[in-house]
């Protein structure tokens, strides 16, 4: 999981995200959502993103949405929080995700943020801040034109008034669209049969946090309307059908995301000596050979992975971590024919093709022999082609191509690679001066037609 911990600038989500969302918004809704934060760390966990996905996609399927259409990320960030972006893109906290092992509580969850989305209210949201900013910048102006005319102590009030109308109405219009979500969510819930628990449950424990305070004092300065009030919409609530088989067999799959993120997040030395874990069985095993592996006991971890992999012979995942415990504990040629396991048994998964090539790449280095050294890096050029295929926006994906490319002597290919990665973070700079480099080093057919195509894109964002 370390080693898949990503810490993703606010800018690059800017240009892959929210192309067309203005800076002021992206301050109001990023910024905020991060802590005043200038980055955020995202998780890339093959097998995190799979359950999720599978666990939400029945709810995403009665929006009419497609659920291929959806991008869910993970947030590594202790606050129970999720928020959603810019078009189909929902961005879910590890500190909601550990927060109750409760898979009830993630769809609830899922569902207001989908309410977000249908609803609107990223783009809504864009428009307000818009109308109110102008309305504000207009008032200011009188403030300023005030303080010129020599009336100092009217025009700072003029301003200051504004500034003051500015955030009561932003607040109000967000409280607004969360009671919209949350009425979205019971409906989504209902529609897929599942329970609306989950939402109360998370709702009921940050009404137990705000007890302590008199909140009803700040009712109007808050983005979120009072959890209490949000309760007693959901007291309303009647009887729907609920496919419990189905939520049986999420729950197992939660348990698994659950023990996982524990295992790699919580302190190691506690999830041992816990004796009253929320786990048992096959979880509770999975979250002890990562905190073994976390305290540097490579025989115990890998032990205890051997024992999950006869259960379940099939499951590439367990695969997966077996070779990224060896991967990361220096045993890189050991790595890959269980990276190649894990890849067999899971082949649509990008992100496992993705470490699987890495470690191809990294072995490749340690091996004297020439002959298979080259076998290593083309195999890994195989597959890192099948992922950018798939995921054209992914810079690592690029950045290992060129590697390999260069390591096996296509000295063009691999600056063109680096164009592509470049292009990526809009660094036209080097973008350019590695394409030009491609086109000296030499370049087969194919990858002509490609370079000509990152030529015309260079010169198309250039002339913006």
């Amino acid at each position: 999981m370390n080693s898949k911990i990503k810490k993703i600038s606010l800018s690059f989500l800017v240009r892959k995200l929210l192309n067309n969302i203005s800076l002021f918004l992206l301050f109001f809704v990023l910024i905020s959502k991060t802590q005043n934060s200038l980055a955020i760390n995202l998780i890339s966990d093959a097998e995190i993103e799979s359950g999720i996905k599978h666990i939400v996609t029945p709810i995403i399927k009665v929006t009419g949405i497609n659920p291929d259409e959806m991008n869910i990320f993970i947030v590594l960030n202790d606050e129970a929080n999720a928020f959603a972006i810019s078009g189909n893109n929902i961005f879910i906290n590890t500190g909601l995700l550990t927060l109750f092992n409760d898979v009830n509580v993630l769809k609830g969850v899922f569902a207001h943020e989908l309410g977000h989305v249908t609803g609107g209210h990223i783009i809504r949201r864009q428009e307000k801040l818009r109308e109110l900013y102008s309305n504000s910048m207009i008032t200011s102006l009188l403030g300023v034109a005030a303080i010129l005319g020599g009336a100092g102590d009217a025009g700072a009030a003029i301003i200051s008034g504004s500034g003051h109308s500015l955030e009561r109405n932003m607040m109000r219009f967000n409280r607004e669209n969360e009671y919209s979500a949350d009425q979205a969510a019971y409906k989504y819930l209902r529609l897929s049969e599942n329970s609306p628990e989950g939402l109360i449950k998370i709702l009921r424990y940050f009404n137990s946090r705000n007890s302590s305070i008199d909140l009803k004092k700040f009712k109007y300065m808050m983005t979120h309307p009072l959890s209490s009030e949000r309760l007693y919409a959901a007291d309303r609530l009647g009887e729907w059908p609920l496919d419990k088989k189905r939520n049986e067999h999420d729950q197992q799959i939660y348990n698994r995301i659950y023990a996982k993120l524990q295992g790699f997040i919580a302190d190691p030395n506690v999830i041992i000596e816990q004796r009253d874990s929320m786990l048992t069985g096959f979880a509770r095993q999975y979250e002890l050979a990562i905190a073994y592996f976390r305290l540097d006991d490579l025989k115990k971890s890998l032990s205890i992975m051997d024992s999950l992999i006869k259960q379940e012979p099939k499951n590439g995942y367990l695969y997966e971590l077996k070779a990224q415990f060896l991967f990361e504990s220096g045993h890189v040629r050991k790595a890959v024919p269980v990276y190649e396991r894990a890849v067999q048994l899971q082949m649509s998964d990008d992100l496992v093709k993705l470490e699987y090539a890495v470690a191809l790449i990294n072995a490749a280095v340690k091996i004297d022999d020439k002959v298979k050294s080259a076998e290593y890096y083309k195999k890994a050029i195989s597959q890192l082609n099948e992922v950018i295929i798939s995921q054209p926006q992914n810079p690592w994906a690029f950045r290992n191509l060129a590697i390999a490319y260069g390591r096996v002597g296509q000295i063009g290919a691999s600056n063109l690679m680096l164009a592509e990665e470049a292009l990526l973070y809009d660094d036209i700079e080097k973008a350019e001066m590695f394409i030009n480099l491609a086109k000296k080093k030499g370049l087969n057919n194919s990858l002509q037609v490609r370079a000509e195509d990152i030529i015309k894109n260079i010169s198309n964002r250039k002339n913006k």
